[in-house]
């Protein structure tokens, strides 16, 4: 019972790390497309720091 649940804790973990990682790179991909000025820079240099 107990490694099924750290199991299942663990792919939850990864799902959403990889989730936020895709995010990461979509947000990243769309402001090098676009200008980045403000806001978008201070946002994608969080994005990379985070991933």
């Amino acid at each position: 019972m107990r490694v099924e649940a750290s199991e299942r804790s663990v792919r939850l973990w990864i799902r959403r790390w990889t989730v936020r990682r895709l995010s990461c790179i979509c947000e990243a991909i769309v402001l090098s497309l676009t200008p980045a000025t403000g806001k978008d820079g201070r946002r994608r240099s969080e994005c990379l720091r985070g991933a």
